[in-house]
């Protein structure tokens, strides 16, 4: 293991390999880091961290195959947001001018379930979109992790994947068959300026379970993206405690989040909606969810419901969410555009309230005909103390 004097046994420095000058820093960076890779697997007993300390201009994608997992460590890697783009100091990734690859960084392989490096823990995940000649890469993903279970990021700073174009992802996290990428978790951190922030997908339930807590979603043209391809992909979602911001200029077809077809016992708690321009700022195509005590501040531009619902089946838990609507064109908090119009079928509706200048504002709860949610107590449905100040 050519390491530096000293250094922990576990942790392999992309700097140690290629001679004595090394790799990195002479165009390839990327094939420094995959050796430190390789090497952290031949030694799976001593659970291998390739560490990070530098940003890193990659010639090509870097990949950990099947095999025990790698964890990283991208010791002093940090974004400033503020900068438009944003920019990096410290550790980091970027692709090199001309990068032909798919992804930055690749977790397993597809079709892999079975022998994928399980548990791979990656700590202050720093990824730039922008190559050195300011170009942002088209279809580029930041992050890829493909049929790899219980992959967990701590602590994530992305950007500048592709925003313009809305072909970049920040991270994006796929499964090829029914449960092959299970328990995937995001906590803390920063996904700023990129057409897809995290996007969820895959075959037959392949992305089920993940968590997402604590991240600013930062001016991403699309936030988070469960389950787009439908199916079963996406279920069981928990997202909590995150913002989602996306201050002036949002495009036509942006949105916060969406939630596919396939995206049902998830629980969406405790979230900051924040703008998003003239867009439906969450878009539920599954109602089998508890959207619980989130907060919405409506753009100034916003001419209609803020939530929409799809489905013909209405059992969705809509409780307790809030909304500033900002002296608004808004017309509802919530809307639903399925079912026969009039009270819906399933379902718990109760405590939201939308207060602040609302002049166009036709009810806190509407149906698919515009018309406000009456207030209802069946065995199967609930609406009541859905309020306008």
């Amino acid at each position: 293991m050519p390491e530096y004097p000293g250094a922990s046994p576990n942790f392999f420095h992309p700097e140690s390999y290629g001679g004595e000058l090394g790799l990195q820093g002479r165009g390839l960076d990327a094939q420094a880091i995959q050796a430190a890779v390789n090497a952290a697997q031949q030694y799976p007993g001593l659970a291998g961290v390739v560490v990070l300390t530098q940003a890193y201009v990659l010639e090509a994608p870097v990949v950990v195959p099947p095999g025990p997992p790698v964890h990283f460590w991208f010791t002093n890697g940090a974004m400033n947001r503020q900068a438009a783009p944003p920019t990096f100091t410290g550790a980091s990734l970027r692709p090199a001018n001309g990068f032909a690859g798919t992804a930055l960084l690749t977790i397993g392989a597809s079709g892999s379930p079975v022998t994928n490096p399980h548990s791979t823990l990656i700590e202050n995940l720093t990824l730039n979109g922008t190559s050195p000649n300011g170009t942002l890469v088209p279809n580029l993903i930041g992050l890829l992790v493909n049929d790899t279970q219980d992959v967990v990021l701590n602590r994530v700073q992305v950007g500048n994947f592709d925003r313009p174009g809305l072909t970049g992802v920040g991270i994006k996290v796929t499964g090829s068959a029914g449960n092959s990428t299970v328990g995937f978790t995001t906590h803390h951190g920063v996904i700023s300026t990129c057409g897809t922030g995290i996007l969820c997908d895959g075959n037959a339930g392949g992305v089920t379970d993940h968590r997402i807590t604590k991240v600013l979603f930062h001016l991403n043209t699309q936030g988070f993206d469960d389950g787009p391809s439908g199916g079963a992909s996406g279920g069981g979602l928990q997202l909590s405690d995150c913002h989602f911001v996306y201050s002036t200029g949002a495009p036509a077809g942006a949105f916060a989040l969406r939630m596919g077809s396939g995206s049902g016992d998830s629980i969406i708690a405790n979230n900051y909606f924040d703008k998003y321009g003239n867009n439906v700022v969450a878009v539920l195509n599954n109602a089998k969810t508890i959207f619980k005590g989130n907060h919405f501040l409506a753009d100034a531009a916003a001419t209609g419901a803020l939530v929409t619902l799809s489905t013909a089946s209405q059992e969705i838990t809509f409780t307790d969410n809030n909304c500033q609507a900002n002296g608004s064109a808004m017309t509802a908090l919530f809307k639903l555009l399925g079912g026969a119009g009039g009270a819906p079928t399933n379902g718990v509706y109760t405590g939201n309230n939308v207060y602040g200048v609302h002049g166009s504002l036709i009810a806190p709860l509407i149906d698919k005909n515009n018309v406000a949610l009456p207030a209802t107590a069946t065995a199967t449905t609930y609406v009541q103390g859905n309020v306008a100040e």
